[in-house]
């Protein structure tokens, strides 16, 4: 019986991520070196990590946005100073 709630518990959670189609992008900067260069659907008590670097690392601001599982667009900013 464990077993089978595992199961179920996985189909569940891998049929269905938090966020899709995430871009990230940045305004009054560039992003260079960013790993993965493609980010991957979010799922449910995971994380995303990011690696990179940015053409001016003085100011700029981060965006990430992507699509909720309801068809939302979500978006995500913050600035660097």
């Amino acid at each position: 019986m464990r077993t089978l709630a595992r199961i179920l518990y996985f189909v569940a959670y891998s049929t269905f991520p938090v966020l899709s189609n995430i871009t990230l992008r940045t305004e009054n900067n560039e992003i260079i070196d960013a790993q993965p260069p493609i980010v991957r659907d979010l799922f449910a008590a995971r994380h995303i990590a990011i690696t990179g670097k940015l053409r001016d690392h003085q100011q700029g601001k981060l965006i990430l946005s992507g699509m909720h599982t309801q068809k939302k667009s979500v978006m995500k900013s913050s600035t660097l100073d």
